[in-house]
């Protein structure tokens, strides 16, 4: 029977490693985990676990996240100190070398890089509180940094933001306590002054991102009536989730897409379509939703039907934009312009908006020619609310101030 180790990530001593087992079958795949990972997150069996699914657990003493790739392949992130790189691989070809009857295990291939797209976690993913007597959490139990960190990564939905969170239990010495703990340690043991304010400013800069590693950054699209919202929500997130009706004040509530992005979770408002004068008592509490929320959202995309300027021009008479998030300005229905005819619309509501923004002259405010019907600017769409919203991403490694520890002990 055919199997193969191979570590994905480059040789020597990492925050996190990657190791790929390629076992031929699915059941020599589930026999040769289920030797020596205790899954810690809800799950049946790991013959049930659908592709792409993130499961947490432990390896030996080993904290670690194991990930369904194919059918009969698995990644499993620990570590990435030689030794504990060494121990996973060491059980993977020992386990494979005996449901194949072989003597000598293969030595494992080392891949030049990590590779392999984002996966959802299946929706039954739990996100209950891991108590000190939970199964096989017993030796983390007086820990109050590790088992936070524990019950988080219970809830990490991409191998991206799983890899970030289980740096932090990770340390370059095997035998000291995770980098967040290590970190905090420090800091709480400094005495009040400049030089302990300077040390936590430091940890503190990296709190939006280390909020974001489980709860999905949150991107509003705002606009008049009509102008084509629910549909680029639909396209954005990658399938269908709002009503889409040739009416205006179709959508009466927040509507919320998940997605992920680059793998990072991500989830789109569609909110219901922003206008004045006559509407009944349903319309206006969706309007009123939809402004509310402008407070709560991490970006906002402001959405106009580019073949109706004169609507959006009056949407953004009637809106005052107190909006300190990034914001892009979003020309819908571009299909049905011609070059020239969009140039002059997107120079007239551009300038528009960034007067009713008040930013700085400096500053333009991000436009976006869009289709559904085509496809036209989706991308370009979702590669701006990515780097818009993670500019910068921390080192694997990095200390993070996870929100509940940082409240906690500061």
């Amino acid at each position: 029977m055919n199997g193969e180790v191979t570590v994905l990530t480059a040789p020597g001593r990492g925050a996190v490693a990657v190791i790929h087992l390629s076992a031929g079958s699915l059941r020599t795949a589930v026999d040769v985990l289920n030797r020596h990972f205790q899954c810690l997150s809800k799950v049946s069996s790991l013959n049930d676990v659908p592709i792409g699914r993130i499961l947490y657990g432990r390896w030996g003493h080993e904290d670690l996240v194991v990930v369904r790739t194919a059918a009969a392949e698995w990644e499993i992130h620990c570590h990435g100190g030689t030794a504990a790189v060494g121990s996973v691989v060491q059980d993977l070809n020992n386990s494979l070398r005996d449901f194949r009857g072989d003597r000598d295990p293969p030595a494992p291939h080392v891949a030049p890089a990590l590779h392999g797209d984002p996966g959802l976690l299946d929706d039954r993913i739990t996100s209950r509180k891991i108590a000190a007597e939970d199964k096989g959490l017993k030796a983390v139990a007086g820990n109050t940094i590790a088992a936070e960190v524990h019950r988080l990564l219970l809830k990490a939905r991409t191998r991206r933001t799983a890899a970030h969170l289980l740096a932090q239990l990770t340390s370059h010495d095997p035998d000291e306590c995770g980098r967040l703990e290590a970190e905090v340690r420090v800091i709480a043991g400094m005495p009040p002054g400049a030089e302990r304010q300077t040390k936590l400013e430091t940890l503190l800069q990296w709190s939006e991102f280390a909020r974001h590693l489980t709860e999905p950054w949150r991107i509003l699209l705002l606009g008049p009536p009509n102008a084509g919202k629910s549909s680029l929500v639909n396209v954005l997130a990658g399938f269908e989730r709002s009503i889409v009706y040739d009416q205006p004040g179709t959508t009466r509530d927040l509507l919320e897409a998940a997605t992920i992005l680059d793998q990072w979770p991500m989830v789109f408002l569609d909110s219901a379509g922003v206008r004045t004068g006559s509407m009944d008592e349903i319309e206006r509490e969706g309007i009123l939703n939809s402004l509310a929320a402008v407070g709560t959202a991490d970006a906002c995309l402001l959405v106009a039907d580019s073949s109706r300027p004169d609507v959006a021009e009056q949407f953004f008479s009637d809106i005052d934009f107190s909006f300190r998030r990034p914001v892009a300005l979003i020309l819908n229905k571009a299909d049905l312009l011609n070059s020239d005819e969009m140039h002059v619309v997107r120079n007239r509501l551009s300038h528009i908006a960034e007067k009713r923004l008040s930013l700085p002259p400096q500053r333009d405010v991000p436009c976006f020619a869009t289709s559904v019907n085509t496809g036209e600017g989706i991308e370009s769409v979702q590669r701006w609310v990515v780097g818009a919203l993670i500019p910068v991403e921390p080192p694997l490694g990095t200390a993070l101030p996870l929100p509940e520890v940082i409240a906690a002990f500061f």
